[in-house]
């Protein structure tokens, strides 16, 4: 917090995520070169989504665009929702989840 203060930097309070389309590009219809579908993996996006997601307390996580209904109207509430947040983390985790497991597939 000290670094922070000394190098004006805020805190994080809302992440929102999109990945690369791995999955899409490797399972497309056209096909896809090796190379073009290493090329398509994320490997910052995941980190940040399970940094957030494990600081839920603190920093709000949407991972999936389904969820920005959900966002949307948590950010227009007055009041902190711990169980909506605690629902948005577990759903950036199981989101990472698979996005790994179709990554090792």
């Amino acid at each position: 917090m000290e670094a922070l203060v000394k190098h004006s930097i805020s805190t994080f309070e809302l992440l929102v995520a999109d990945l690369y389309p791995f999955y899409e590009k490797v399972t497309s219809t056209n096909g896809v070169l090796f190379d073009d579908g290493i090329e398509n993996i994320d490997m910052g996006g995941p980190t940040m989504i399970r940094a957030a997601a494990k600081n839920h307390k603190a920093v709000l996580v949407v991972a999936n665009s389904e969820d920005y209904p959900l966002l949307l109207e948590f950010l227009k509430g007055n009041k902190d929702d711990q169980m909506l947040r605690r629902k948005l983390a577990w759903i950036a985790f199981q989101h990472v989840a698979a996005y790994d497991s179709a990554v090792s597939n």
